[in-house]
């Protein structure tokens, strides 16, 4: 085993670096939505880096194969906690954690516990304070998405002028909201049902929320209720 390369110092900087150039990426691709957000780039960032310094400080020749197979089996064995569920995928932060701790074990072997225990401090770190920045972060950029809201009504037939009056005046009153559709048929018991589509340019719940309250005030109304559609936005 070869003299050590690095002093604690530059391995503290050049870790910190590493993790914090995944967080910097980690952050476009949470503002965004991506799958692999700040969590997962924070955490692969972190170690990708604890990988590399494992050379400097211990001399290619003498350990290249053998991390080369941990981090071959490892990224296998990550790969098998990834779930898909319909659109969405699970698991990514728990692979990326799988694939840092192998870093951090592979520094305990070759003798490196200090070094291995900041490492494993990291990664904790990230996992602990980085969760509920990355929730605050999605459920901001969600509320910038575009929305399409469905607005249903079932009314007696005497009422279907007021709710449609209704629904015309809250799109005038608001410059973001336009109304998409309007469309109404017999339903059952001499009922009309009513479906309006609006869309808003960012979404807001509650301003659909008076619309629909107000709706269920007038006489008449049997029931009113709404749903929303997300609109994806950006690459």
């Amino acid at each position: 085993m070869t003299e050590h390369q690095l002093t604690g110092l530059e391995f503290v900087e050049r870790l910190l670096v590493g993790a914090a150039l995944g967080v910097v990426i980690g952050l476009e691709r949470q503002w965004r939505l991506r799958m692999a957000g700040l969590h997962t780039c924070a955490l692969i960032a972190t170690g990708a880096t604890l990988f590399a310094l494992i050379a400097p400080l211990f001399g290619v020749e003498a350990i290249d194969r053998t991390l080369a197979n941990i981090v071959t089996g490892v990224g296998f064995l990550a790969g098998g906690v990834i779930l898909r569920e319909g659109t969405s995928v699970r698991g990514l932060n728990t692979a990326a954690t799988m694939w840092a701790t192998a870093a951090v074990g592979a520094l305990a072997g070759l003798g490196a516990e200090f070094y291995a225990a900041l490492g494993a401090l990291t990664i904790v770190t990230l996992n602990i304070c980085l969760t509920p920045v990355a929730g605050a972060i999605e459920a901001k950029a969600r509320r910038r998405r575009e929305a399409t809201y469905h607005v249903r009504i079932r009314c007696d037939a005497s009422a279907e002028r007021a709710a449609r009056a209704s629904i015309i005046e809250a799109v005038n009153a608001s410059p973001s909201l336009a109304l998409r559709s309007f469309h109404s048929a017999p339903g059952t018991d001499e009922e009309i049902e009513i479906t309006a589509q609006l869309f808003r340019s960012r979404r807001d719940d509650q301003t659909i929320n008076r619309l629909v309250d107000v709706i269920s005030s007038l006489e008449g109304i049997r029931s009113a209720s709404w749903s929303v559609d997300e609109d994806a936005w950006g690459n």
